[in-house]
């Protein structure tokens, strides 16, 4: 039933863009000039938006480290504390490992205040204390004498207090890593959802059922299908507040229908419970064991290095920004008024702002080397 209910929203939208297409002109040949043009700034486009997912997956990788490094940080804190622990045991007992073993079993059963004051009044119940051979009865035979074992006694319940709030601080660690994880933690991905329903409420009077119903077309005929459709023909999708026709709603829908097609590539990544929940809040879990954090948070950076990574291969293979830049400004600039109407219609508007920008900023740039020479 739904996917009939699906075919008959798809055929309806086929025949009302089909109408459109008939009422608009045909549109004319292109010239080389504005093929290369169109090449050039899809490609700009492209490297402007690779830079971005380098820069964001830069940041996500970097957060993830910090919080790993957080996690062996405060492990390396509780290691080196219950070293401390059990290098003071040995000055007190023939066995400071089953001494601290007796010790920590005392905590869990006593709790760690009561543990530390039997250590320091009542050390032998962990042990056999170490002892002095000091000869008695004028020197007749000797006795062993544990009173250096037992001073020593206070300083290990320091010890022993510092190694156990060191262990106990680190599901602390933990659930704090975990939460700021959380926050981080397909953050772009949520937040293209957010921001594709943010936008949508700019441009259409009921952007929840407009959502729904971009989502539902991406879904029949792909995202980038649904992108287009919205660029072209935005009253398909519902009421707007203004003009369509107008350069500011124009360009605002374009950049809309980008975002639509990144929120639906989002969607994909995320559970849809929380895809629905990024539209106006988030939620925080409960803290997992630190070993399963850690493995967690060393996923993230593997999979924001990835990211990285393939932004930067990506980049690579296309032409620099200044080269691109100044083949764009030039070619715009000799555009003649027919070509530039041609190329109006055959590019995004943020594509036609990028060109404009760059062939004022270069006869700027030509007039004011002219004004140079005649002075």
């Amino acid at each position: 039933m739904a996917s009939q209910n699906g075919g008959g929203r798809a055929d309806r939208i086929d025949r009302a863009i089909a109408t459109d297409e008939l009422r608009a002109h045909e549109s004319p040949e292109l010239t080389p000039a504005v093929r290369v043009l169109t090449r050039d700034l899809t490609t700009y486009e492209r490297r402007e938006e690779l830079s971005k997912e380098q820069y964001r997956a830069m940041l996500d990788r970097e957060a993830a480290q910090a919080r790993v490094a957080q996690l062996d940080a405060a492990a390396e804190r509780s290691m080196f504390a219950h070293v401390r622990f059990q290098r003071s045991l040995g000055a007190i007992y023939h066995d400071p490992e089953h001494a601290r073993l007796a010790f920590m079993s005392a905590v869990t059963e006593r709790g760690l205040e009561r543990a530390e004051a039997m250590l320091r009044e009542h050390p032998e119940r962990f042990g056999t204390l170490l002892s002095v051979s000091k000869p008695v009865g004028f020197g007749l035979w000797r006795q062993g004498d544990d009173h250096q074992a037992r001073g020593a006694a206070t300083e290990a319940a320091v010890a022993a207090h510092h190694a156990v709030q060191a262990e106990r601080a680190l599901p602390e660690v933990a659930a704090s890593v975990r939460a700021s994880r959380l926050d981080t933690e397909f953050a772009h991905e949520l937040r293209s959802v957010h921001r594709f329903a943010t936008e949508l409420g700019r441009i259409y009077r009921e952007p929840a059922r407009v959502h729904n119903e971009f989502e539902l077309l991406a879904g029949e005929r792909g995202s980038e299908y649904a992108a287009d459709t919205m660029r072209r023909h935005p009253w398909l999708f519902g009421e707007l507040h203004a003009d369509s026709k107008s350069p500011e709603i124009r360009h605002a829908i374009d950049r809309t229908a980008r975002l639509g097609m990144e929120e639906v590539e989002a969607g994909r990544q995320v559970p849809a419970a929380e895809a629905r929940l990024a539209r106006n809040t988030a939620t925080l879990t409960s803290s997992p064991h630190v070993a399963s954090e850690r493995a967690m948070n060393q996923s993230s950076i593997s999979r924001a290095a990835d990211r990285e990574r393939h932004a930067a291969t990506e980049l690579a293979r296309l032409p620099g920004r200044p080269t691109l830049e100044r083949r764009i400004a030039e070619t715009a600039r000799r555009l003649s008024p027919i070509e530039l109407g041609v190329l109006e219609r055959v590019v995004t508007a943020s594509q036609l702002l990028v060109a404009v920008r760059l062939r004022d900023a270069a006869r700027t740039m030509v007039l004011g080397k002219d004004v140079g020479q005649e002075r």
